[in-house]
C-alpha cells in the first residue's frame, strides 16, 4: 500500500494548512477520539473539524513554541547520533482507501519506510520513558501514521527537558491497526459527516468544546428530554454537598486537636497546618468611588460566562 499526497505543504501558510488538517483525521486526532489525548476529546476534534476552531494543542501557548522550537533540535542531534539521513517529509499524506485518514509527519528516513515522531515535554510528565514506558497517546499518533503510510516502522523521539532524548521503535501491528482505523471511521462517518455532536465525557477538553461551542444564552426557554441526566446531576450534587460537609467536619475536629503545632503525624499520615502570609486585596467598590477615573482606567473587562445551575421547579 501507498499514500496519496493530499497536500505540498512546504510554503503552504498556517491558514491553509490548518483548513486542509480539517479535511481529516489526524495523528493527535486519533488518540483524542479513543479518549487518551490528555489536550483534547471527541468533542474538541469534531467541533475543530466541522467550524473554524483552531486546535487546542495547536495554539499559540509557551509550550507550542518551545516544542517546534525544538523539533529540529532534536531530529539533527538523533541524526548525529545514530548516522541516520533524517529529512522533513514536506507533504499531508492520505490513506488511499480511507480518505479521511490523514497524516502530518514530522520526519522520516531518507530512502527507507521509517517515520519519525518528535514530542517534547518537561519533567512534570508521569510517563517513565528512560525505562522504556511510551505515552498510550504518543503510542496511538505513530500507529496512526504507520495506519496511513502503509510502513513497516515509526521512531518516536522524546526529549524531556533537562533529563534527556529517549527513543522507542514501534513496529507495524495490523490488529491494532484494524481496530483505529474502524474506531475513526465509525467517527468520521456517525459525527463529523453527519454533524452530529459527540456524547460528553466529562474531560476538561470537552467542556472548553462546549463553552466555545454555546459561548451565551439567547434568552429563550426550551423543553429538555434529557431528564435522567438532570435527575442523575441533582443526585450527585447532593452526594458531594453532603460529603464536603462531613469532611468539614472531620476537618475542624483535626484542627482542634492540632491547637498551635504546624505539623502533626498519626497512623503514617503528615498534617500539615502552617500559618500563611496576609494576603493583599484591593477594595474594587471603594475604589470606584473615591477615584472613579483611576478605576476606568485600570479596570479591564473580561470575556462572558454562562452560569449553570440546577434547581427544582420551573424557573426563569
Amino acid at each position: 500500500m501507498k499514500p496519496t499526497v493530499f497536500a505540498d505543504t512546504k510554503h503552504m501558510s498556517r491558514q491553509d494548512w490548518l483548513k486542509a488538517r480539517r479535511a481529516g483525521i489526524g495523528g493527535s486526532d486519533a488518540a483524542a477520539i479513543l479518549g487518551l489525548n490528555p489536550f483534547s476529546s471527541p468533542m474538541s476534534v469534531w467541533a475543530e473539524k466541522v467550524s473554524d476552531a483552531e486546535p487546542e494543542e495547536l495554539r499559540g501557548n509557551e509550550s507550542v513554541w518551545l516544542g517546534n522550537v525544538l523539533e529540529e533540535h532534536v531530529a539533527r542531534r538523533y541524526a548525529e547520533e545514530t548516522g541516520l539521513p533524517v529529512v522533513r517529509c514536506n507533504k499531508m499524506l492520505q490513506h488511499p482507501k480511507y480518505p479521511f485518514m490523514l497524516a502530518n509527519i514530522d520526519r522520516r528516513i531518507r530512502n527507507a519506510r521509517i517515520g519519525i515522531e518528535i514530542k517534547t515535554t518537561s519533567m512534570m510528565n508521569k510517563t517513565d520513558f528512560a525505562n522504556g514506558q511510551i505515552s498510550p497517546w504518543y503510542y496511538v499518533q505513530c500507529m496512526h501514521y504507520l495506519a496511513v503510510t502503509g510502513w513497516k516502522e515509526w521512531l518516536l523521539l522524546v526529549l524531556v527537558i533537562g533529563k534527556g532524548l529517549y527513543s522507542f521503535t514501534i513496529d507495524r501491528d495490523e490488529k491494532e491497526i484494524r481496530s483505529l482505523v474502524k474506531a475513526e471511521e465509525a467517527f468520521w462517518n456517525g459525527y463529523v459527516k453527519t454533524g452530529k455532536m459527540p456524547p460528553a465525557d466529562g474531560s476538561q477538553a470537552a467542556a472548553k468544546a462546549i463553552a466555545l461551542r454555546f459561548p451565551a444564552s439567547d434568552g429563550t426557554a426550551k423543553e429538555l428530554t434529557c431528564d435522567a441526566a438532570v435527575r442523575r446531576y441533582v443526585n450527585l450534587d447532593m452526594q458531594i454537598r453532603s460529603l464536603e460537609a462531613e469532611k468539614e467536619v472531620m476537618r475542624q475536629q483535626i484542627q482542634t486537636e492540632m491547637g498551635t503545632a504546624e505539623t502533626g503525624t498519626v497512623d503514617g499520615f503528615t498534617v500539615s497546618w502552617k500559618s500563611a502570609k496576609p494576603r493583599v486585596t484591593l477594595d474594587s467598590k471603594r475604589l470606584s468611588a473615591e477615584m472613579p477615573e483611576v478605576y476606568s482606567r485600570y479596570c479591564r473587562t473580561g470575556e462572558g460566562t454562562r452560569r449553570f445551575i440546577v434547581s427544582a421547579g420551573r424557573g426563569a
